[in-house]
């Protein structure tokens, strides 16, 4: 994520924890409930697309992260984060 967004500090945490500044000081949180990490990195993402952070290259944040849920070998759904209308 810090390699596609220029300027910005992410830390993860134990418990699906995600915590991100942007050098110009805004900054997020993210908790997932029930502790599982697996939907942190597309939440984090909606979250800095919200923020109208700027990607180092187009589609820079879409190459970070594998969203993919695998069974058999083979892709058999996906994560993805949803924002409110």
């Amino acid at each position: 994520l810090m390699a596609a967004v220029p300027g910005l500090l992410v830390k993860s945490g134990a418990e699906g924890v995600h915590g991100f500044a942007l050098a110009d000081g805004r900054a997020g949180a993210v908790k997932m409930e029930d502790g599982a990490p697996r939907a942190v990195p597309a939440v984090t993402v909606a979250l800095l697309r919200l923020l109208g952070a700027e990607e180092a290259e187009p589609g820079a944040l879409d190459q970070v992260t594998d969203l993919h849920i695998y069974g058999g070998g083979q892709v058999v759904g996906e994560i993805r984060a949803t924002l409110p209308a």
